[in-house]
């Protein structure tokens, strides 16, 4: 069965993966990429399309960006893997190339047959402040083809100045009924005090906006009981509506997840053996240990499509063919997409509505 690839692996010459622009998919993996999918987990700097990318910049960037996919398909340090994004957020520079680059991951993300996104994305300046950066976001996902439902999530990193914060939750509240639905907490998580943000946080939440809190991605999250009873005191006050990656979970914040089975863990299956979270996707807890034996929700996202050379359909999977799950719990975790998701409950009915019957 040929399907056209999200462009994302169109240049495989270069980056010598030899996968063409159609390729011959497994029945199995057909039958993913033809289910309508919700992805959650969605960073807009490591999402851009590469040909859109090749578009916008010098040769001498567009190589190095090349240079880096190609170290980065190899694996990297968990520490490591946040400078390459750097390049990137260099080449698309103006409010114009974010625009134009949202348009262009939006048609990439239709094409893998998702039909509901979150973006997130911490703010910029260029030169105009953070809220016109904000407006340029907002107008680019406005324009996402009709088939597609796009939300935003504000982004900040636990060593964010805490006047960005402010600024950040600011605005949020401000635009939450122009497609801002959540505050996501993300970056290294070993850099920072995230108590320094907490007030800010909580803020965001008596307001209306949900919590997508990056946690467990690092060992040295856990490596001492002292930052184990922290880690768990840290999901204690800020409630998370979803927990990002949770790898190194301690067994205290383990306890606090089972006891919340209305919190999901977001597992984004390539990222995290490729960021170095971990050294296989074996040793990820997810789904042997929280989806089969605790029976506790997991949802799959890519992170990064570009960064990770990967798509929701090639995700999922994965967790197929690693794991061993059915095509049927395959279709569970895609039904726990939706029902998860930051959408008001009217917005999520008429979703489920449309799409859960393909889910079945």
């Amino acid at each position: 069965m040929r399907v056209p690839l999200p462009q994302w692996y169109a240049e495989p010459m270069i980056l010598k993966k030899l996968i063409p622009a159609t390729v011959l998919m497994s029945s199995v993996a057909f039958a993913i990429h033809e289910l309508p999918k919700a992805e959650l987990h969605l960073h807009l700097t490591g999402s851009y399309p590469l040909t859109y990318l090749k578009k916008i910049t010098t040769e001498e960037q567009y190589l190095g960006i090349v240079e880096n996919l190609r170290i980065l398909s190899k694996g990297v340090p968990y520490h490591e893997a946040f400078k390459y994004f750097i390049p990137i957020e260099a080449a698309v520079n103006t409010h114009e190339k974010v625009e134009r680059g949202i348009h262009a991951l939006c048609d990439e993300l239709s094409k893998d047959n998702v039909v509901y996104a979150e973006i997130r994305s911490g703010l910029k300046n260029f030169g105009d402040g953070f809220e016109e950066y904000l407006k340029t976001v907002l107008k680019g996902i406005s324009h996402c083809p009709t088939n597609l439902k796009v939300k935003l999530l504000l982004s900040v990193r636990r060593h964010t100045p805490l006047a960005q914060v402010i600024e950040t939750v600011d605005l949020a509240i401000r635009y939450k009924d122009q497609g801002i639905v959540g505050l996501d907490v993300s970056g290294d998580s070993t850099l920072g005090e995230i108590k320094n943000l907490s007030a800010e946080i909580k803020r965001a939440k008596e307001n209306g906006l949900f919590l997508a809190l990056h946690l467990g991605e690092s060992s040295k999250e856990t490596d001492s009981v002292e930052k184990q009873i922290d880690q768990q005191k840290l999901l204690e006050e800020l409630q998370p509506e979803r927990i990002g990656h949770g790898v190194f979970l301690s067994d205290q914040s383990r306890k606090w997840l089972f006891e919340h089975p209305g919190v999901p863990v977001e597992v984004c299956p390539s990222s995290s053996v490729i960021a170095g979270m971990i050294g296989h996707h074996s040793e990820h807890p997810a789904v042997q240990l929280y989806f089969r034996k605790h029976n506790h929700p997991i949802v799959i996202g890519t992170d990064d499509p570009l960064l990770f050379q990967t798509t929701l359909t090639n995700e999922y999977q994965k967790v197929l063919e690693l794991d061993h799950v059915t095509l049927e719990e395959i279709k569970k975790m895609i039904r726990w997409s939706f029902e998860f998701s930051f959408l008001s409950t009217e917005e999520k009915e008429a979703l489920k509505a449309r799409y859960f019957p393909a889910l079945k």
